[in-house]
């Protein structure tokens, strides 16, 4: 399958993708088997027309898919909680404010 996916110019995961279509003829002698294709249907000019109007170009974009924001400022590594607002303080009343310093993993209380 790499060496018809390098005689067509396309990735082997298109290869498979245009056999299972039944574009590109092959045969799988049985499941799991690699499929066989003949270098004839490779190199058959009405084959490569075939698989040249059939490829698509990346997806156009859908205006019903949502984006995932993953980080929405562009400052990263000071984190500070405010009284009442830390994760403990949903379940308990809320004690003193804590700051994280310059290191990511050392919380150290604020003074109060």
């Amino acid at each position: 399958m790499t060496e018809a996916a390098s005689m067509l110019n396309l990735s082997p995961a298109t290869v498979l993708r245009q056999i299972r279509a039944g574009i590109i003829p092959a045969q799988q002698y049985c499941m799991g088997a690699p499929w066989v294709i003949k270098r004839g249907n490779i190199e058959d000019s009405h084959l490569i027309e075939r698989i040249k109007s059939c490829s698509k170009g990346p997806l156009s974009s859908d205006s019903d898919q949502k984006t995932l924001v993953f980080q929405q400022r562009s400052e990263m590594g000071i984190m500070t909680w405010d009284q009442g607002q830390s994760p403990r303080s949903l379940s308990s009343p809320p004690s003193r404010s804590l700051t994280t310093s310059r290191s990511p993993a050392l919380l150290v209380p604020s003074s109060a």
